[in-house]
């Protein structure tokens, strides 16, 4: 497990020595409070990583689903079986809204390898999550997790608005356009016999 701390949150910082004694399969990485989520942490920390599948999550989601990552890895490897380019987004749900897209996928080694990023890099705040559905649900590799999540955020009320919400819409930029070249990308990475 890979967490990102920023520099200035102090307490994280203090606590993250005696975390990684007690949990050794913790790391913390820290760095300056991104500019841009995507660019400057999720995918950082996609790289570092080393699983067949990397779980995007944010310090605001509580898992409700007991067993959860049994259920990802079984669903995950079962698709994967049946499609040996191994390229998936595992979709969980949450309750932030009742979106045809995940808020906090699960996307596979190859899929993060064969593009290049976890996250699309020119999305740095919120729509990240939509982008990544644009791209995978476009070529069918969009799978169903039975995975529920708790998010606490301004979308669904659980959070008031605060600076945390305040800089992510600063950061939030839409270049939809840019996912075009990454679905023809894979659309010929599937069609290849």
């Amino acid at each position: 497990m890979l967490v990102y701390i920023d520099c200035d949150d102090k307490k994280s910082i203090e606590a993250a020595p005696k975390l990684e004694q007690q949990f050794p399969f913790v790391k913390f990485l820290q760095g300056a409070s991104p500019e841009n989520l995507s660019r400057d942490c999720y995918n950082p920390l996609a790289q570092f990583s080393t699983g067949r599948f990397v779980l995007i999550l944010n310090d605001d989601v509580v898992f409700l689903t007991p067993q959860w990552d049994r259920i990802c890895l079984e669903t995950l490897t079962d698709f994967q079986a049946k499609h040996q380019d191994g390229i998936v987004l595992g979709k969980t749900r949450c309750d932030t809204g009742n979106f045809e897209y995940s808020c906090f996928p699960v996307i596979s080694r190859e899929a993060i390898n064969f593009l290049g990023y976890l996250q699309p890099p020119s999305f740095g705040g919120w729509a990240a999550d939509i982008a990544l559905h644009k791209i995978y649900s476009s070529v069918q590799r969009e799978i169903d997790l039975d995975i529920d999540l708790s998010h606490r955020c301004i979308h669904n009320r659980k959070r008031g608005r605060d600076r945390v919400s305040q800089r992510m819409s600063r950061l939030s930029k839409y270049p939809w356009q840019d996912l075009e070249k990454d679905i023809g990308r894979l659309k010929n990475l599937l069609r290849e016999p």
